[in-house]
């Protein structure tokens, strides 16, 4: 929310950081943009899917992530309050990019699997009544 993004202008006004902020833009223009970030965080107490971590793994920007994502690889997801594990991991994703891509995409692509294979067989379900 607005509050969220006041503090984080605040926070980074007192750094020597620059936050990047970009407006609204189409899906093929933010992965674009995706791409050719260094990381992407989703750090979140109650995301349970995040299109912007799926996007992000598509794009093949490295994410780092709460457990609430449930097809994150491992490697990806810390603490929601540990700040020194999250800049941990931030450090060993953006050394080793390519590992936790290819784990977060190969989940990525089984969880969706499960998801649609669930779906169709509700509407299948559905529709037979």
């Amino acid at each position: 929310g607005s509050n969220v993004l006041k503090n984080l202008r605040s926070l980074f006004s007192l750094s020597h950081h620059q936050l990047v902020e970009h407006g609204w833009m189409s899906h093929l223009d933010f992965l674009h943009l995706m791409s050719m970030m260094d990381i992407c965080m989703a750090i979140s107490f109650s995301v349970t899917f995040c299109i912007v971590a799926a996007d992000a793994v598509n794009a093949g920007t490295p994410l780092i992530c709460s457990d609430q994502i449930p097809w994150a690889a491992s490697m990806s997801v810390v603490p929601t309050t540990d700040t020194e594990k999250i800049v941990d991991t931030m450090d060993d994703l953006l050394n080793r990019p390519w590992w936790s891509n290819m784990w977060n995409l190969r989940n990525l692509t089984k969880y969706s699997g499960k998801s649609r294979d669930i779906w169709l067989k509700t509407i299948k379900t559905l529709t037979k009544k």
